[in-house]
C-alpha cells in the first residue's frame, strides 16, 4: 500500500492568472484534486471529497474536510474504516433511515489525524494557490507516516476490537459510548474467519 519512493509528487504549477482568481473553495479543490492524484498511487478511488481503498471485507477512507472563511479556507483531513460484515449487520438499526447509495459510503470507525496522533487538531490553509503545492505535500507527509499506519493498527476485525476497548483510542475512533458498545456486540456475535476481515 506504500507509494514507491520514486514516485514523485504529482503536484501542479498554478499559473498567475490562476492565482488572481481562484476563491478560498477552489483553493481548497485544488488540493483536493493533487491530493487525490497522489494518493492513486497508493490505490485510492476518490469520490467527492472522499478517498477510498477497498480491502477484503473493508474499506480504507482518508476524508478532507473544508472550513471555508471569506479570504481562506481550512483543510482538516480524517481516516476511517469500513467493515462490511459490521456495518451489514447494523443496516437494520443504525442505518435503517438510509438509502442503499448512502449506506456504502458509512464508515465503522475513524478520527481527525491531529486529534488520534497529537490530541489536537490539525488544520492546513490555503490563501492563495501558492501555499496549494505546500498543504499537498503536508497531507502527503501526514498519509505516509502516520494515516497508514493508523489504518494498518484498525485492519481487522480483531484489531478494531482491541482499539474500541482501549480508554485512550476507543473514544477517538468511536466517540458516542452506545454507539461503539454496539460496534463491539456485533463483533462479538460475528462467526470466526481468517482474512482481513476477520481474525
Amino acid at each position: 500500500l506504500r507509494r514507491p519512493a520514486a514516485a514523485g509528487s504529482l503536484c501542479g504549477v498554478v499559473s498567475r492568472s490562476e492565482q488572481t482568481r481562484m476563491t478560498p473553495r477552489a483553493l481548497a479543490q485544488a488540493v483536493l484534486e493533487r491530493f487525490g492524484a497522489n494518493m492513486a498511487a497508493y490505490g485510492y478511488e476518490r469520490r467527492q471529497q472522499t478517498l477510498l481503498l477497498p480491502q477484503d471485507g473493508s474499506t480504507w477512507i482518508v476524508h478532507l474536510a473544508f472550513i471555508p472563511h471569506s479570504t481562506d479556507c481550512d483543510i482538516t483531513c480524517d481516516f476511517a474504516i469500513r467493515f462490511d460484515a459490521i456495518e451489514a449487520a447494523l443496516r437494520n438499526t443504525r442505518y435503517r433511515h438510509l438509502n442503499d447509495r448512502e449506506f456504502q459510503l458509512t464508515a465503522t470507525a475513524g478520527a481527525e489525524i491531529g486529534n488520534y496522533a497529537t490530541g489536537s487538531q490539525l488544520r492546513w490553509t490555503v490563501r492563495t494557490a501558492a501555499d496549494v503545492d505546500a498543504v499537498v505535500a503536508k497531507l502527503d507527509y501526514w498519509y505516509s507516516e502516520h494515516i497508514q499506519y493508523c489504518l494498518d493498527d484498525i485492519a481487522t476485525i480483531p484489531q478494531l476490537a482491541a482499539a474500541l476497548e482501549d480508554p485512550r483510542a476507543g473514544p477517538l475512533l468511536c466517540p458516542l459510548p452506545g454507539q461503539r458498545e454496539q460496534v463491539l456486540q456485533v463483533i462479538a456475535s460475528l462467526p470466526t474467519s481468517p482474512g482481513p476481515g476477520g481474525s
